[in-house]
């Protein structure tokens, strides 16, 4: 399905479709997502919150906060905690 080639109308009803009618935001991590991937899924109403990380760090380093998705950047590092 190619979603870019649907009129805007369109688009948030074919993704729901596919990704179900919960769905309200995305993840994308482990390799550079292209700028006009995460701007169709933004431009539909499901925005693509960009992390960074590694499964030797237990995986999320840096993650976008909710509510301030900004396509092409990867956020700030994680609060980390100790456990003893």
């Amino acid at each position: 399905l190619k979603i870019g080639a649907l009129p805007e109308a369109h688009r948030r009803p074919a993704l729901a479709g596919i990704v179900g009618p919960n769905m309200d935001r995305m993840t994308s991590g482990g390799a550079p997502l292209a700028g006009h991937v995460a701007e169709g899924f933004a431009a539909a109403g499901y925005p693509i919150y960009e992390g960074y990380g590694m499964t030797e760090t237990t995986s999320v380093i840096t993650m976008q906060p909710f509510g301030q998705c900004r396509p092409g950047t990867v956020g700030t590092a994680e609060k980390l905690e100790r456990y003893a």
